[in-house]
């Protein structure tokens, strides 16, 4: 488990990475031990991501198709198919888990290309590949990734200051990890890298309480949020500057409040 010092050697925070868990060393419960604390991923898990419902259901659609006509001739809409009701059964069990491996096989890429962004940005110019044997699509598309952030760093003027920063708010009581603090393009900013299927309005939240934490314990301005898109099918960056906004803050902090009360509701159910 890392321990991060933040406010001067003041504050410990702990990071279970597994179990993706806070702690604050230098508060205790009832019990002794470290006080648990809200990290910002969760706290936005409360959100209802609409666009998955569609997605996961595509998933399970496309698979169960799939296996029904594999070895057919899916053109020839009068070629008869033939199966089993254990066959069927069979699909429409595993269609269930379709959406499930989608969506960890991308998470994994994801991972191996923030590994290889970090360790670019700590200054190891060559990064070592993925350990992980990768087949020829997953490899097409860690190499897409990579690619996106290369062109990325080459077209823009960074100069980073911490990548992977630890943050922490006292005051309302969340932590976090963003990918990088830097000054980009001449303005002091905190960044996140994504490798989703695209940027969504969550991640101005995200990015809105990594400012707030941020802000709260160097006591200076960021200026920027910048969001970094790279892409896994085309090999190409966007990149996406939010400027302050309270409404993002107050966002965030109401959601943070909300998550609290939902937590106290679940202990008592």
């Amino acid at each position: 488990m890392a321990e991060h010092k933040l406010y001067g050697g003041d504050v410990t925070i702990s990071f279970d990475a597994r179990k993706h868990v806070y702690t604050w060393k230098e508060e205790r419960t009832r019990d002794g031990s470290p006080l648990m604390i809200a990290g910002v991923t969760s706290i936005l898990n409360r959100l209802a991501k609409e666009a998955l419902i569609p997605w996961a259901s595509g998933m399970a659609s496309d698979y169960f198709k799939n296996s029904l006509l594999e070895g057919f001739d899916e053109t020839n809409p009068e070629e008869t198919i033939t199966v089993t009701v254990a066959e069927v059964n069979e699909i429409a069990k595993d269609a269930r888990k379709a959406y499930a491996k989608k969506t960890k096989g991308a998470a994994d890429i994801g991972k191996m290309v923030h590994a290889y962004a970090e360790a670019f940005l700590k200054g190891d110019k060559e990064p070592a590949p993925p350990k992980k044997i990768l087949n020829p699509e997953e490899r097409l598309q860690y190499d897409n990734g990579v690619r996106a952030f290369k062109a990325w760093w080459r077209n823009n003027e960074v100069i980073v200051m911490q990548s992977e920063r630890v943050l922490f708010s006292k005051r309302w009581l969340f932590a976090g990890t963003t990918d990088l603090t830097a000054r980009i393009n001449g303005r002091r900013s905190v960044a996140d890298f994504k490798t989703s299927s695209g940027l969504y309005p969550s991640m101005a939240i995200q990015t809105a309480a990594y400012q707030i934490a941020l802000e709260e314990e160097e006591g200076d301005v960021y200026q920027d949020r910048v969001l970094i898109h790279l892409d896994k099918f085309t090999g190409q960056y966007g990149m996406k500057i939010l400027p302050r906004s309270r409404r993002d803050e107050e966002a965030f902090l109401r959601l943070r409040e909300a998550d609290e009360l939902i937590k106290q509701i679940e202990k008592s159910w």
